[in-house]
This record gives structure tokens, sequence and C-alpha cells, in this order.
């Protein structure tokens, strides 16, 4: 069993369905019942109706376009569920990229054509791997993973993917999911974004100028898909002057209350701003003053990731026990003006304390939701589960493209 340390971080830092059309849809059951014990299901790899297709980007970028087409169409829609090998201790690891493979729009960035960013057509499918540099080794590594999971007819693991990240987290000990998936985005933004990527927070008229200030230097694809931004309006008390700052945010803390588990995700919907006190340098009053800080969300990411803080900060324990979250809801999005509505894809659990327990997830995959523990996977009746960590989001109602 590969486990955690929730305690890593002191404070936490604040998928999803990947749908492919094929012609036939199959039935999600537990990869043990296969009979090589892959998961594969035995349609899995549609293979090309042209004669001596075997250009394997060219048949998942055909997927993915044909899904753009079919998407509505529950009916035809691919039921593909694959587990991954858990050779010691990484189910911190194999949970976040099982939720990951569920994205659709994050899968379909490593597969744009490289002119104009967009999926190509059908006769003229351009999605070289030269396009990714080989620079960009998570980002390359993350490409195969993917032509691994859906194009390959194989047992699957991260084989190639983990060695990356012997350093950070140790195959000898246990880690946090959330850590690693914030290590995660950090290592896309840094190989596809480059030194170009700063960000002043302040000096913007509203948050429309400061989102698109961030866009001109951020181009990831957790930038596109992942990152909201807040606005943190710094008033002086003694004279009234207004100081906006933006900063920008890829996952959201929701505190745990043991005797109110309702209580956190209550908090989340219901007050969507703070406020506080503290001082602040007034280079009006040219002197330190007491300050009003008011913090709200202006942009939402197309996935919304929110993290339970299971860690108690003052005896330093886990707190277990179910609490409470919706399967969708509505934000108001200052930046585009409108309501946004989420529903939930992906969650992934944890199950130990502290320093030792297992990780699985739950992801929708068409109508259903299917529970991933490693190389294995079956069909769940719901989402809801008491050891609940981190919970994936998305809206329908952002256009990333």
């Amino acid at each position: 069993m590969a486990g955690v340390v929730l305690g890593v971080c002191t404070i936490y830092s604040v998928c999803c369905s990947l749908k492919l059309a094929m012609n036939n849809s199959n039935s999600v059951q537990d990869c043990r019942n296969c009979p090589d014990g892959s998961g594969k299901l035995g349609n899995d790899v549609e293979k090309n109706g042209a004669q001596g297709e075997t250009n394997k980007e060219t048949q998942l970028g055909r997927k993915l376009v044909e899904f753009i087409k079919r998407q509505n169409e529950e009916k035809r829609e691919f039921k593909l569920c694959r587990g991954i090998l858990n050779p010691s201790l990484d189910c911190f690891m194999i949970s976040s990229i099982q939720c990951f493979l569920q994205l659709f729009e994050f899968c379909r960035n490593f597969y744009m054509n490289g002119d104009d960013g967009c999926v190509g057509k059908d006769e003229d499918i351009k999605y070289p791997s030269e396009n990714i540099s080989d620079k960009c080794k998570i980002s390359k590594e993350l490409k195969r993973i993917i032509d691994c999971y859906y194009l390959e007819d194989k047992k699957f693991s991260l084989e190639q993917f983990r060695p990356l990240y012997d350093k950070e987290f140790p195959r000898s000990s246990q880690h946090d999911a959330l850590q690693f998936i914030l290590s995660l985005f950090e290592n896309i933004q840094s190989e596809i974004n480059g030194d170009k990527a700063h960000f002043p927070s302040s000096g913007y008229k509203d948050c429309k100028e400061a989102w698109e200030q961030y866009q001109k230097t951020h181009t990831s694809a957790i930038d596109k898909l992942f990152v909201g931004m807040y606005e943190s309006i710094f008033k002086c008390e003694e004279c009234s002057k207004e100081v906006k700052v933006y900063e920008e945010f890829k996952t959201i803390s929701l505190y745990c209350n043991q005797s109110d588990p309702e209580a956190s995700f209550k908090e989340f919907l219901e007050h969507p701003e703070s406020t506080e006190f503290s001082q602040m340098m007034c280079h009006d009053c040219e002197s330190i003053q007491k300050c009003q800080i008011s913090k709200k969300i202006v942009k939402y990411p197309k996935y919304m990731i929110l993290a339970f803080q299971r860690l108690d900060p003052i005896i330093q324990t886990k707190i277990n026990g179910r609490m409470h979250y919706e399967e969708e809801f509505t934000r108001q999005c200052p930046l585009v003006e409108k309501d946004l509505k989420y529903k939930i894809n992906s969650v992934i659990i944890h199950r130990g304390e502290i320093n030792y327990g297992h990780y699985t997830a739950i992801c929708k995959r068409g109508s259903e939701w299917v529970y991933f523990n490693d190389s294995h996977f079956k069909e769940v009746a719901e989402i809801i589960n008491d050891d609940a960590y981190i919970l994936f989001y998305e809206t329908d109602d952002i256009d990333v493209m």
C-alpha cells in the first residue's frame, strides 16, 4: 500500500472526463476480469479504417476530432478505462495522473496543431511530437503517457515518467498527492512559459487588464485550464486610498471542521469574498497604517481544484471523516460577467493517517462513476466518499480555445 505524508505542507495551497467518441460503447468493468490484467476493454484501441494506417498520433487525433463532433451524443460515447501499475509507493502519483488522463482539454493540449493551436481537420491531422522541445521533459513524458493510455495494447505504468520526480519524491517514502499536483503544474509552466513568465501584481485598472497581461507571458495548458485569479483591495483606514493587487491560484483550500462537516464547503459557496485587517505602508500617508483587505476571486478556471485541509495544525493529526461537498454549484465570474456552472468530475481519496495510507480516485466516465485503485477499477454508484481529499470540478461555460 502506497501512502502519503499529509503533513508535508503545513498549509495546503489552495480529472474528470476525457471523452473519446467511438462507434461502440463498452461497459466499464474491473480490469481483474480482463485476460491479461491490463484493464483493456476489448475495443479500447480503435483500428483506423484506412489500409495500412499505423500512425498512432493520427489515430488519437482522429478520435479527438470525432469527439468534438459527437460530444453531445451520449449514446456514442466511448468509455475507456485503464488501470496503472503501482510497483511501489506511487499511489499519490497514480491517482493524480489518472484524474488528469480524464481531462479532455488537458490531453488535447498535447495534440495541438503547431500552426494555429487548433485541432486539425480529419484529412490533415498534424500533431508532430517534435513540437514539444526536448527540454520539456515533463511535457514530453505526459504526451507519451497519453499515447500509452489510449493507444498501446499492453499493461500500462509510469516507468519512464517516475524517474523525473525521484529527487523531489523519493521512492522509499510516502508523499502528498496535492504537493505532487502543484509540483507538476509548476514544472509544466516552467517548461512552456520559460523565463519570460513575469507578472507584476499591481498597476492595473481592473481584473480584465490584469488577466490579459498574465496571458501574454503564461501560455501553458496549466495557465489556460487550471489558473484562476484573486483580486485583493488594500484600503488605508487613515486616508481611504485603495490599492488593487492581483495573484493567480491553482487550487483552493477548504478548512475541515469535524464538529460541522458541512461548514467548509458551505463557507466556500456562501462567502466568495473575505475581509481582514492588517498593516501596510501607505505612500500617501508616508507611514505604516492600519488597512482593510478585501479579497475575492475575479477569474475562475476551466478546471477548479478544491482540497480539504485535513491536517490539524495544532495537534498535527489527520482529520478523518466525511466532509460535505456538492456535485455541482454555480459561481459568478466578474471577468466574463456571467454565471459559471461547475460539475464534479473526479475525487482523489486518501485512507490512512498523516504518515501512511493509500490513494485512490473516482472519475466520471460517460454517465458512470469509476473507482480507480492502481491497476484495478470498477463502477461505483456515487462520487461522494468519506475520505475525499482533492475535488476536481469542470465548467463548460468557459471557452479555452
